[in-house]
């Protein structure tokens, strides 16, 4: 049996931004399999068709498995060795 997450239909407008979708569960645990289920599987775009979005996770206690999508991570990659980046202006283009 597949699973798919349906987003609501709406006419497409090509000058719109991404949306973004706030997952929430009552466990670390519940949030990283959705993760997991979401970046294997993907989601049903606006016309039906199955989409891989990209994926941040937010806070602590990850499985190890997601570490490349943990917002920790993310930023460190991004900061990589420049001292001059700053922690905050990184962290905003990364969510």
């Amino acid at each position: 049996m597949t699973r798919h997450i349906h987003l609501p239909r709406y006419e497409p407008n090509y000058f719109v931004k991404p949306q973004r979708i706030l997952i929430c569960a009552p466990s670390n645990a519940a949030i990283d399999q959705i993760i997991r289920l979401v970046s294997q599987k993907g989601i049903l775009d606006n016309e039906g068709k199955p989409s891989k979005p990209s994926l941040v996770r937010i806070g602590p206690n990850y499985h190890e498995s997601l570490r490349d999508v943990s917002l920790e991570y993310l930023v460190t990659t991004e900061i990589g060795a420049d001292p001059n980046k700053n922690f905050t202006d990184v962290r905003s283009t990364v969510v």
